[in-house]
Order: C-alpha cells, then sequence, then structure tokens
C-alpha cells in the first residue's frame, strides 16, 4: 500500500469487548461490539469521531497535539529523545492519513452495533424460554471432593 493510497475503513464485529485505541483522535472506544477498522487494523476509527463527521481535522488536531507533546521534551538524554521522535513520527503518520481514510458514517455503525445487541438479546430470550428448571443442582455421591 502507498502513501496515497485510499484506507477503506469496515465496519466489524467483535466477540473481544475492551476500549480499543482509536487511530483518528488517540481516544479509545468503548465496549463495542462492532468496530470500524481497516483491513490489516492499523487503522481503527472510533465512534465518537465517526459522529463528529470530520476525520480530516481530527487527525490533524492530533497530529498537533503530538507536535506539541513532543516539543516538551528537552533535547538531551536517550529517553526524552525516544519519546519526541516517537511523538513525531506519529504525527507524521496521523497527517499521512488526511484524505485517505474511507470510513462509513455513524449512523451506519449504530445499525450495525444495535443490530448486533438485538441479535444476542433475541438470543438470550430463546435460550431462557428453552431452559427447563430442573431445581437446585446436586452433587453425584460419587464426586471424589
Amino acid at each position: 500500500m502507498g502513501m496515497t493510497d485510499v484506507i477503506e475503513v469496515k465496519l466489524v464485529r467483535t466477540n473481544v469487548f475492551t476500549r480499543w485505541d482509536c487511530t483518528v483522535c488517540d481516544g479509545r472506544t468503548e465496549k463495542d461490539a462492532v468496530l470500524c477498522e481497516s483491513e490489516n487494523m492499523a487503522v481503527r476509527v472510533c465512534p465518537q469521531c465517526l459522529k463528529e463527521n470530520d476525520i480530516d481535522g481530527r487527525l490533524e488536531k492530533t497530529a498537533a497535539a503530538l507536535e506539541h507533546e513532543a516539543s516538551h521534551y528537552p533535547a538531551f538524554g536517550h529517553c526524552e529523545m525516544s519519546v519526541a521522535a516517537t511523538a513525531l513520527r506519529n504525527a507524521a503518520f496521523m497527517r499521512s492519513l488526511i484524505g485517505r481514510l474511507r470510513v462509513p458514517t455513524y449512523e451506519q455503525w449504530e445499525t450495525a452495533e444495535n443490530r448486533v445487541w438485538d441479535d444476542a438479546e433475541a438470543c438470550s430470550a430463546e435460550q431462557r424460554d428453552d431452559h427447563v428448571d430442573d431445581g437446585p443442582f446436586e452433587w453425584p455421591d460419587d464426586e471424589p471432593f
């Protein structure tokens, strides 16, 4: 993939409920069932960025914040230079994404997210309806403990 290629960011269902990093704003997702990611998972966009509907503006804001962060490290010492250099590389990466991300709308994400939770609720209700209560569980007499 070249530095000017369009990056398609798609809706992907997940079964890992954690707060994932957002590439665009450097924030986090909530524990969502549907993520918005590129094919190789190098780029992830949180629902807040989708809702704001200004991906390029948010990328620029994040890049500027990273450059500002880098400017606060003194120009000596191994660790400080490494942190500053990393922040500057990340800022350059953010700017390289401007104009290249094709993302779904917030409404598309919300519809997909709701569909997953609706399916889960229906499945849970179906399982509850099929469940037969046999009373309290009793350990067999031959259990070793």
